[in-house]
């Protein structure tokens, strides 16, 4: 049967077609066909070949195309809601502004398919190769792309709110300005990808590769990194208040201006190379053992244990007194103090070692889960021993601008030079 045979059947309408289809289990050969605004509703195109086919603004409701040939065809427009599109081949097909919510694209190939615009709230694109796909500006919302290979496509601007994208290959793809808030990217492969100015607020990246990924200006507020993979990456100016980067590893991560609030960082991995310049820090989740890396802290290298009991506290001193003479770079004592009070041990608070300027020098004492004030008494009393009473003084002073609530703050200024200044510092602990 000729091509002309089979548009003839197919004006006689659906029920029609689909009759014949039954009876007839063979192929039909639509290449180039127009249908253009056609209603072809629940139409059945299983295996069919519409390879360069025009179905521009076409009603393919519930249509079925599965394993259909629709090879540059152009569906630009049409309506596809909750089509069966699965094994179909759709390489460099326009689909563009079509509206395929909740469309069945499972195992579909999407090589170089223009998608922009295009709804595909609730479709199923799992599984298959989906790379170089055009899905600018789509609407995914809630689609599922899980393990779908989308390397190298361009997602810019597209609507990703809550998709399953768990396992995907990510990398080298365009998601700048995108919205990928609370999606699923979870051991996802995002090396290499552009996410700058993206929304990912409460997404889910635990275990996720983005190494080498440009994130700046992402807001990644509540988002799930723990045990992500952020070397290289470039965080600058992102917001990653109420993050959790536990056990993240952000080796040589540029993390420049970016948001600190309620951040919990514990056991993640830096080094030198990560930086901190201009970061804002606020309450910033740690365990007991650890001090926060802020961009002022200097750790000193060589490192000296002493302990001092008594039967009220015991002190650990863990990092040694550096030189301390007036009009120099210094580093003082860290110190973990845990105190006992009636019998139960209270939280630990830890004096982390700052960089002092010309005319002062900082110690900072972070504390868990609340100021302790028993142990910063003890604290103080240290410090006096250390740099001689004379020299200390205590008094209260307003949040620095550049820090969130909560954030207690007493300072120590010295009487004489060199002055010494403490900083108290209530860090919540990561959930």
């Amino acid at each position: 049967m000729i091509n002309e045979e089979y548009l003839a059947l197919l004006k006689q309408g659906v029920e029609a077609w689909n009759e014949w289809r039954r009876k007839n289990p063979i192929i039909p050969d639509l290449t180039r066909a127009s249908l253009h605004q056609a209603n072809l509703s629940e139409a059945n195109f299983r295996w069919a070949d519409l390879t360069q086919a025009n179905l521009n603004q076409a009603n393919l409701t519930q249509a079925t195309f599965r394993w259909a040939d629709l090879t540059q065809a152009d569906l630009s427009d049409a309506n596809l809601t909750q089509a069966n599109l699965s094994a179909a081949n759709l390489s460099q097909t326009n689909l563009s502004a079509a509206n395929l919510a909740e469309a069945d694209l499972r195992d579909a190939n999407l090589t170089l398919a223009n998608l922009s615009r295009a709804d595909l709230s609730r479709a199923d694109l799992s599984g298959q190769d989906r790379s170089g796909v055009i899905l600018v500006g789509a609407d995914l919302k809630d689609a599922n792309l899980s393990g779908a290979k989308l390397n190298g496509a361009d997602l810019t601007r597209a609507d990703l709110s809550r998709v399953n994208l768990s396992e995907a290959d990510l990398s080298n793809t365009d998601l700048s300005r995108a919205n990928l808030s609370r999606v699923d990217l979870s051991r996802t492969d995002l090396r290499g990808t552009n996410l700058s100015g993206t929304d990912l607020r409460r997404a889910n990246l635990t275990g996720a590769d983005l190494s080498g990924t440009d994130l700046h200006g992402t807001d990644l507020r509540e988002a799930n990194l723990i045990r992500a993979n952020l070397n290289g990456a470039n965080l600058t100016g992102a917001n990653l208040t109420g993050a959790n980067l536990f056990k993240a590893q952000a080796l040589g991560t540029n993390f420049t201006q970016a948001v600190f609030e309620e951040t919990c960082v514990e056991d993640w991995s830096i080094d030198s190379e990560t930086n901190f310049s201009g970061a804002i820090f606020g309450a910033v989740g740690l365990d007991n053992r650890q001090s926060v890396p802020l961009p002022i802290i200097q750790r000193s290298p060589n490192v000296s244990t002493q302990e001092v009991s008594t039967q009220e506290n015991s002190l650990q001193q863990v990092d040694s007194l550096q030189d301390n003479q007036f009009g120099q770079q210094v580093s003082l004592t860290s110190t973990l103090y845990s105190v006992q009070a009636d019998g139960v041990q209270a939280d630990s608070v830890q004096a982390t070692d700052l960089t002092a300027d010309l005319d002062s020098s900082t110690v900072e004492l972070i504390f868990t889960d609340g100021i302790d004030w028993q142990a910063f008494l003890l604290a103080f009393q240290d410090l006096q021993v250390q740099y001689g009473e004379q020299n200390l003084s205590i008094q209260r002073s307003p949040t620095p601008t550049n820090l969130s609530a909560p954030f207690t703050s007493a300072f120590l200024q010295g009487r004489t030079k060199p002055s010494l200044r403490v900083r108290l510092r209530n860090y919540t602990r990561c959930s």
